[in-house]
């Protein structure tokens, strides 16, 4: 499997690798990650994980800092890249 380099390329990512590396973060770490993506990668987040009410669990959230958004993109990218890798 190719490399991503940011949060963004997990759009390149074969969904079912995809899904099982993001399972292993809390709903609230994915929601946060999507707060600060495309509104494709929402999409892609929404449709692999439709158990996460992205809406209610966004509310509940309510503010996140930007730099934990990167904080959480970040480890999203070491663990794609580091699954059967």
């Amino acid at each position: 499997m190719k490399k991503i380099r940011n949060f963004e390329e997990i759009r390149n990512v074969e969904q079912a690798v995809l899904k099982s590396a993001l399972s292993l973060f809390p709903a609230s770490e994915l929601v946060k990650a999507g707060m600060g993506a495309s509104p494709e990668v929402n999409l892609l987040l929404r449709k692999l994980f439709p158990g996460i009410d992205f809406e209610a669990e966004c509310r509940r959230i309510s503010a996140v800092r930007i730099e934990e958004v990167e904080r959480i993109h970040a480890e999203i990218v070491r663990t794609v890249n580091n699954w059967h890798s």
